[in-house]
């Protein structure tokens, strides 16, 4: 597990910290996490990473999964 993995983990447990740890869990189908839950976790991740999310990249596809998640947020890390 890498470091954003990890803090992405950290971030979204703040939220439910019944969320598993595997990288390929459906969050959303799972119920872990929901629609509510993915507008809170856009302004951490925000505020966390000091980046802009753009609103179209804010759809649940991006936010099923921590692997999702990293791959979306590896983007504005780059």
């Amino acid at each position: 597990m890498n470091n954003l993995e990890c803090k992405i983990i950290d971030i979204i447990k703040a939220f439910n910290d019944e969320i598993p740890t595997d990288v390929n869990e459906d969050l959303l189908h799972g119920g872990y996490i929901d629609s509510f839950d993915i507008v809170n976790i856009v302004a951490d991740f925000e505020a966390d990473f000091k980046i802009e999310i753009k609103p179209e990249d804010i759809v649940p596809e991006n936010f099923n999964t921590i692997r999702h998640m990293v791959k979306m947020m590896e983007r504005y890390c780059e």
